[in-house]
């Protein structure tokens, strides 16, 4: 299986904290608990940056990764309280991630005829189909996936948060305001 819960190639920010764990448990009650008592409900599940330089991971809120935090670059956990239950690795080599062409999940080479934005702002989404951004995709609430594919051609903006279940593929930089509740499974 793939080591990372969230890997990036480039740099991770995060202001209002965040959890990196896998469960066990999916149900409302279980993510209740992760959230309330991440050391003792998050199981193993790691980060990584390979963002060279300063700040390649900066994490500002209270937080608990329930694995390793590996960076190629320098790390600023600002946050507190910050956990980190597995290993702090900065400047490290950089981690070998999947070279996965994005391309290949883009709705309309998939033949999937999908509901197209084309850059103007929406108000708190809920996608139960294929869905194609052509611009940057600024989203002015929460964003929902229902076992969707969301594929954005730019920038990715969410002001509320991010939650549901589906794949969501960004070309350009994603920037989460609120929380992110996400299930891939199924």
């Amino acid at each position: 299986p793939f080591p990372y819960a969230l890997a990036s190639s480039g740099a991770i920010e995060r202001e209002d904290g965040l959890i990196v764990a896998s469960l066990d448990d999916l149900s409302p009650a279980g993510r209740q608990k992760l959230i309330a008592d991440p050391k003792t409900y998050g199981k193993p599940a790691s980060l990584v940056s390979n963002a060279p330089g300063g700040d390649s991971v900066k994490i500002m809120g209270p937080s608990t990764i329930c694995g390793d935090l590996r960076s190629a670059g320098l790390v600023d956990l600002s946050g507190t309280p910050i956990n980190v239950l597995g290993e702090l690795k900065e400047k490290a080599a950089a981690a070998p991630l999947p070279d996965i062409p994005l391309v290949r999940f883009d709705p309309v080479a998939r033949g999937l005829n999908p509901v197209q934005f084309a850059g103007a702002p929406t108000n708190s989404p809920i996608l139960d189909s294929p869905t194609l951004s052509t611009g940057p995709f600024i989203v002015n609430g929460d964003l929902t996936l229902k076992n969707s594919l969301l594929y954005v051609k730019g920038d990715l903006e969410v002001k509320g948060k991010l939650m549901g279940q589906g794949a969501l593929i960004v070309e350009g930089k994603t920037h989460l305001h609120g929380s992110a509740d996400m299930d891939a499974s199924g």
